[in-house]
């Protein structure tokens, strides 16, 4: 009897998975490599082994996705594109049209804006 119920929810688990094979994480994924009648034909310690290994993966899933490892979603919420500043005339340093003032690297009418005509 107890057999007969570990057979059936271990092939409820295993069809369960089938249809949503993200639940476990891709490396763990072979486990569901079955054919249907490993459940029915297999000794009872094979089949307990095989259901701790899925307890296990969907453990390291389920760590996983609480950490934030595998959703994008919640890396492209935090990504945040680099930081601009809006300049404005009275602002404290002198005009560089290539904004390379962070860099070094100036057009040479920056380097002497004597020849500017204004």
């Amino acid at each position: 009897m107890m057999e007969r119920h570990t057979r059936q929810q271990a092939k409820q688990l295993y069809l369960c998975l089938l249809k949503d094979p993200f639940k476990l994480p891709y490396e763990n994924r072979k486990l569901l490599d079955k054919k249907i009648g490993f459940f029915n034909t297999t000794t009872l310690r094979n089949l307990q082994s095989w259901i701790n290994r899925i307890n296990l993966a969907l453990n390291i899933q389920s760590e996983k996705s609480r950490v934030g490892v595998s959703d994008i979603r919640d890396w492209l919420k935090t990504a945040k594109p680099e930081e601009s500043r809006m300049y404005f005339l009275n602002d404290d340093f002198s005009y560089d049209s290539d904004d390379t003032r962070n860099y070094g690297v100036h057009f040479p009418d920056e380097d002497d804006p004597s020849h500017w005509v204004i």
